[in-house]
C-alpha cells in the first residue's frame, strides 16, 4: 500500500491523494475509492472518503489510509 499525491495545499484549497494497493501477485491497483481515509489533525485539514485533502489551517496533519488492514501515512503540509 502507497499513498501518493501533491502533499502541500493551501488553507481553502484542496488535494488529491491516492491510494495503491499491491497484491501478492505484483499488481497495482487505484484503491482510493475503497479505502478508509483518516487525518490526525482536522483542524488543519480533512480528508473525504475519496482521498481529496481540503486545508483548514496553517500546519502539518497526517492522513491515513487502510485497505484491508493494511496502512500507509503521508504528511500533508498547509499553508496559509
Amino acid at each position: 500500500m502507497a499513498v501518493t499525491g501533491t502533499l502541500t495545499a493551501a488553507v481553502s484549497a484542496t488535494t488529491q491523494l491516492t491510494a495503491t494497493a499491491t497484491f501478492y501477485n505484483e499488481s497495482n491497483e487505484d484503491v482510493s475509492a475503497t479505502a478508509e481515509w483518516d487525518t490526525d489533525a482536522p483542524l488543519i485539514a480533512t480528508v473525504d472518503a475519496l482521498g481529496e485533502v481540503t486545508g483548514v489551517s496553517a500546519g502539518t496533519a497526517n492522513i491515513t489510509a487502510m485497505y484491508r488492514g493494511v496502512t500507509d501515512t503521508v504528511e500533508v503540509t498547509i499553508t496559509a
